[in-house]
């Protein structure tokens, strides 16, 4: 008798907390701007993201259904300061850092691009240890992890650590 009274106690308390959290998640401020921490379901994958006053501020996560995470993103009033990504065994896979805007028009033969920012890319080795860092241009309304180019000075690693090639690369041609 005492099992099925403290049983149904941890199921009144379960239900309130799930109940509570979802009065938390997925809130909006006084303005109709999000506010707080959001849930989003994107095809298998779910982001948590934090939100002030409309814009993404704080850190985010993107997660598999099971969980496990894909990348974690860091922004600041609605920039973004640093992206993690992880491969499919939750090794380090790279980090883009260092985020300056900027404001760089390159015409090529038939196409011209806008470049909206400049950032740092690090890619890692499956054991962890850095494979390149480079300095990358992200092309206006795409996302860093897609569209981006690598400019200026690479610099290229063994899976030791050992530096292997450096390169100057330069604005693509079109």
């Amino acid at each position: 008798m005492n099992i099925r009274i403290i049983l149904f106690i941890a199921l009144c308390i379960f239900q309130f907390v799930k109940v509570s959290g979802q009065n938390i998640l997925n809130q909006y401020d006084s303005e109709g701007s999000k506010h707080g921490q959001w849930l989003e379901k994107a095809g298998s994958f779910v982001f948590s993201t934090n939100y002030k006053n409309g814009k993404e501020d704080g850190i985010g996560y993107q997660l598999k259904r099971n969980g496990a995470i894909t990348t974690i993103y860091e922004y600041d009033n609605g920039c973004i300061v640093r992206i993690i990504d992880f491969d499919d065994q939750q090794r380090l896979s790279f980090i883009l850092t260092d985020f300056v805007d900027v404001d760089t028009v390159v015409h090529g033969k038939e196409l011209s691009h806008h470049f909206t920012k400049r950032f740092k890319s690090i890619l890692y080795h499956p054991n962890g240890v850095i494979k390149s860092i480079t300095n990358d241009y992200l092309i206006e309304g795409d996302s860093p992890e897609m569209d981006s180019f690598e400019i200026g000075k690479a610099y290229y690693y063994d899976d030791k650590g050992n530096l292997i090639e450096t390169k100057e690369r330069f604005f693509p041609s079109f």
